[in-house]
């Protein structure tokens, strides 16, 4: 998780959601990384899912 470096998130109702994934993120995450996007949306590709992440990582070179 240290290397993330850009998250987007996609929710369904995000105003009902959010407070929660906000506590698990809170959990999970180095509040200092990454940039992070959350939009709300009607659907998902698959109907029964409420939140879509989309994560970007970098590793530093090992030369």
């Amino acid at each position: 998780m240290s290397a993330l470096v850009d998250v987007t998130n996609y929710h369904v109702d995000i105003h009902r959601h959010l407070p929660g994934f906000s506590k698990i993120k809170a959990r999970l995450i180095n509040p200092l990384h990454p940039t992070w996007s959350l939009i709300g949306v009607s659907g998902l590709a698959n109907p029964g899912l409420l939140v879509e992440i989309r994560a970007t990582a970098a590793y530093p070179d090992a030369a």
